[in-house]
């Protein structure tokens, strides 16, 4: 589906942000999920995890020659990379270990501010110094989407999540007062069932 949307539209930001185009990566999620879920594990998996490893390393040293190859071979190989280090993790062995550090479980704690936040800063970065190259904008555009996502994470989202279970905690306690005025009025019922009776 990927590779048939590109080659009809030619645009990479829509095949990027295509739910239709990115899903391989959701299915996977799901797949990896089952399969732990399941107990099908494997001893290897610390193998197959510093092979993940590798992969996404590679990729993030080396980088993408072109849109062409992103879009063919990039997205697959980065997902392949990210389920392989999902899966090691499961286990108590040395990947794991390596991956629980405290500064990669806090990149980890803000990834969605540091998903939503790298694309524009990026873009205004490339579009801002197109002479620069990916080699001198690269390591700026991550330093400050690592400091936005973290300020983000920190004012925006985390306060947002404290309102939502605010209001979750409210919804419950309105809904265990609903049930306990249910069960008084069913237990009135039931010790008076005439009351017109007694009158």
């Amino acid at each position: 589906a990927r590779n048939g949307v590109y080659l009809l539209t030619m645009d990479y930001w829509r095949v990027y942000a295509g739910s239709d185009t990115r899903s391989d990566g959701l299915l996977l999620g799901c797949v990896l999920a089952s399969v732990v879920r399941l107990g099908w594990t494997s001893r290897s998996r610390q193998w197959i995890g510093l092979l993940g490893l590798g992969l996404t390393l590679a990729i993030v040293a080396i980088g993408m020659p072109s849109n062409d190859f992103i879009v063919r071979w990039g997205f697959a190989l980065v997902t392949l990379g990210a389920a392989a280090l999902i899966y090691s993790v499961t286990s108590r062995q040395w990947v794991g270990s390596i991956l629980a550090v405290p500064p990669l479980v806090y990149t980890g704690r803000i990834s969605y501010s540091l998903y939503l936040w790298h694309v524009p800063i990026f873009l205004i970065l490339y579009r801002s110094y197109p002479e620069a190259g990916a080699w001198r904008v690269a390591p700026v555009g991550f330093v400050i989407s690592f400091a936005v996502g973290a300020a983000s994470y920190h004012f925006v989202e985390r306060p947002m999540l404290k309102v939502r279970a605010r209001f979750e905690r409210t919804e419950a306690g309105r809904g265990t007062m609903a049930a306990q005025a249910e069960e008084i009025v069913l237990t009135d019922r039931t010790l008076d069932p005439a009351p017109q009776a007694n009158k």
